[in-house]
């Protein structure tokens, strides 16, 4: 399979976000549940720079929901 701009996409984030979707990315792996390059099972196509990732665009909204989670997770409600 050939990757071509049209399937990647460019992601921009904070060290700390980079961090977690490359955690993700491994523990997908790991239990045998990745997604995007069919050898490796890797959402991750390059790692380019501290801020930067090139990712499989079918799997940005996966990413963005376990963005959300996280960051549901993280944060304070006063009514629990």
């Amino acid at each position: 399979m050939v990757n071509t701009a049209k399937n990647l996409i460019l992601i921009e984030c904070d060290i700390p976000t980079k961090a977690f979707i490359q955690k993700v990315d491994e523990d997908l792996r790991a239990e045998g549940r990745g997604q995007g390059d069919h050898r490796t099972g890797s959402w991750i196509r390059e790692d380019l720079d501290d801020t930067h990732l090139l990712i499989y665009k079918e799997l940005l909204e996966p990413m963005r929901q376990k963005l959300d989670e996280r960051n549901r997770a993280n944060t304070f409600d006063r009514d629990s």
